[in-house]
């Protein structure tokens, strides 16, 4: 594959990943478990345990 092929690929991925997600987000369930799992974390800022030392 050419590097020009590689991008376009790598960009088609990354377009559908977040399609992916997006839908999934609609979902009333998946989006309290998103939330229930990563709110919290990122509004606390981050522990000792999750800074690499």
């Amino acid at each position: 594959m050419t590097r020009e092929e590689l991008i376009a690929l790598a960009e088609t991925v990354e377009e559908r990943t977040a399609g992916y997600l997006r839908a999934a987000l609609e979902d009333p369930e998946v989006m309290a478990a998103v939330h229930s799992r990563y709110v919290p974390a990122v509004l606390d800022g981050p522990t000792d345990s999750s800074v690499a030392k």
